[in-house]
């Protein structure tokens, strides 16, 4: 458009470590926040953090991400925070079949939070605030200070701790490339409960007909110390209500319960469970198109959760899709059916 003003990003960095780019910080601009400010807190911190020093933050908890297997966020006052940074971590070590498993929690009455270690031994618990008073009870770990600092501090952890741990934190692989000589192709429709149209592989039992047993078998088809990874296709407004089940899945199945709105969540925690441990079954969450939404975008929304879903086969991830052929009436659907389970 005539007058408009191209600000170029850098060609080498996206995703959660771009938070201190022209990528974030322009929109950030123009949202009214005082992006001279924000460069001149991470200035400041960044000396305390390129000092070599046993005192230096980010190695410290650098070496806590490598040690553990999982690493529980919560937030107090800072708001998008813990879910930012547990897509760097996921992004940034889950590959080469390691890495910790992030899970973003609630609040301290979670399960992931008040008995981590009934879930997975080691897991470290992270309180990230914004405020100097103080942090979430039960935190092992607290990391205060500004979202400027914080960004800091948490790039510079994940690459402390991809350093311990031997991988590239900013090597994405393509996910989209499935290994072998075939072609793995997502599942058709299993069955139809209600308002849901069940996929999944040959994992499930013949003779599944509800969701509440489809969630149970592949449940079932964990192996130890696995989790449970929720990849919801769905509009994180109108459909806010999938991420609730999010605590509930954990009390109810056992499993630590990561949840993230695709396709953003796939470079980070979907890398993770691709590219990490092979320690995930993984539920896809898509629904039929929203009625302002353009046919073509549909169709692509649908497209990527079908090539993850292959991608995720293609790696022996036992993966079940859940698609709402009616929005509200299938998250009802699920919604009890986890209460079955």
């Amino acid at each position: 458009a005539a007058g408009a003003t191209v600000v170029l990003g850098p060609s080498d960095v996206d995703g959660p470590w771009a938070a201190l780019t022209a990528f974030a910080l322009v929109p950030a601009g123009l949202a009214g926040v005082d992006v001279g400010a924000v460069i001149a807190e991470a200035a400041e911190f960044r000396a305390e953090l390129d000092s070599d020093d046993p005192a230096n933050p980010c190695l410290a908890l650098g070496a806590l991400l490598a040690a553990a297997p999982v690493v529980a966020l919560a937030e107090d006052g800072a708001t998008g925070l813990a879910e930012w940074a547990a897509q760097l971590v996921a992004g940034g070590l889950g590959k080469d079949g390691r890495g910790p498993l992030p899970v973003v929690v609630e609040g301290p009455d979670t399960p992931e939070w008040a008995d981590p270690e009934s879930l997975r031994p080691g897991t470290l618990t992270v309180s990230l605030s914004t405020f100097h008073i103080g942090s979430l009870d039960g935190a092992a770990v607290t990391t205060l200070g500004s979202p400027a600092a914080q960004f800091m501090l948490w790039q510079y952890s994940t690459a402390v701790a991809a350093h311990l741990a031997g991988v590239d934190p900013t090597d994405r692989p393509d996910a989209a490339r499935v290994a072998g000589n075939g072609a793995v192709h997502a599942p058709d429709v299993q069955f139809t409960d209600g308002d849901i149209d069940v996929h999944a592989g040959a994992w499930l039992p013949s003779g599944t007909s509800t969701v509440a047993e489809a969630l149970r078998a592949l449940v079932d088809a964990a192996e130890a110390d696995a989790h449970l990874a929720v990849h919801a296709y769905l509009d994180r407004l109108d459909d806010a209500s999938a991420a609730v089940l999010r605590p509930e899945l954990t009390r109810r199945t056992g499993l630590p319960t990561t949840f993230g709105w695709a396709p953003r969540c796939l470079p980070g925690s979907g890398q993770r469970d691709k590219g990490g441990p092979a320690d995930a079954v993984i539920c896809q969450i898509t629904g039929d198109a929203e009625p302002d939404l353009p046919a073509d975008l549909a169709e692509l929304q649908q497209a990527q959760a079908r090539a993850d879903a292959e991608a995720l086969t293609g790696r022996g991830r036992p993966v079940l899709r859940l698609h709402f052929t009616d929005r509200v009436a299938g998250l009802v659907t699920l919604a009890r059916a986890v209460q079955q389970l």
